[in-house]
């Protein structure tokens, strides 16, 4: 007995294959999955804002002034959109041609997020229009020009309401959100990364300017270190990698340290 799913199904079927657990850790990847993306358009050098918002109904939304999720057909006739929000595997970081380095390399979490979520809302605003994509239980009737906006703006607006038919619980935790946020803060140096709380009408703004120095300051601020940081950057001309470390000495053995690739721990 054989039998073949199509990408949502599968996913909805083993979802622990894609996000660990269903339960919180679960629902919370789902956030970072879309997060990441963001986070990549910034490491790329086009994106300086992005804005997370917990909606009161629920539904969770992060919004980025990148170049915008590519609208428009591919080759066998199908929107882009389309295949990037249900086709998993999709995507352009399989090669160093949109992006040098990001933290998203599978092509499957717009796909991912959009299988274990009740709706699926995707803005886009590129050429000069804005596009919007909207998906209810996986289905969609297709992308739809919006209006004319200016030229110079662009960017991605993804929203998604999670499954409970999935999930143990679909209840965001604005603390475990936070420290996310800030530690992509830090990651990113001078990234603007704004998180609302509309069920609580709580605001923050996430800005680093120092990026990983400023996170071995706030790591190592109530303990009592014999030198100041030590600060190390390496990039060097014919060698892929860059490698930017912060290190610092302390008085005692409670030591920490936090590693990262591509922005990802």
């Amino acid at each position: 007995s054989v039998t073949i799913l199509s990408p949502l199904e599968a996913i909805r079927k083993r979802s622990g294959m894609y996000v660990g657990r269903t339960d919180e850790n679960g629902l919370h990847h789902l956030m970072k999955e879309i997060v990441d993306n963001s986070v990549d358009e910034a490491m790329a050098g086009y994106c300086t804002k992005i804005i997370v918002k917990i909606h009161a109904d629920g539904s969770l939304s992060v919004q980025d002034n990148g170049r915008g999720i590519p609208v428009g057909k591919n080759s066998e006739g199908v929107e882009v959109l389309e295949v990037m929000f249900t086709t998993t595997h999709s995507g352009g970081k399989f090669d160093n041609d949109a992006y040098e380095n990001s933290g998203g390399l599978h092509g499957v979490g717009t796909t991912v997020v959009n299988a274990l979520s009740l709706w699926t809302h995707i803005t886009v605003w590129k050429h000069g229009k804005e596009f919007e994509m909207k998906f209810n239980e996986r289905v969609t009737d297709g992308l739809k020009e919006i209006k004319s906006i200016p030229a110079k703006q662009t960017g991605t607006l993804v929203r998604f309401m999670p499954d409970p038919e999935i999930f143990t619980t679909v209840i965001w935790d604005y603390d475990r959100i936070y420290e996310i946020l800030k530690e992509k803060a830090y990651l990113n140096k001078g990234l603007l990364i704004e998180f609302i709380d509309e069920r609580s009408n709580d605001a923050v703004i996430l800005q680093k300017d120092n990026g990983i120095l400023d996170m071995m300051m706030d790591l190592t601020y109530d303990k009592k270190c014999i030198c100041n940081p030590i600060v190390i950057s390496e990039n060097k001309k014919g060698v892929d990698t860059k490698l930017d470390i912060v290190l610092r000495f302390m008085n005692s053995a409670d030591e920490v340290d936090k590693s990262f690739a591509n922005g990802i721990p």
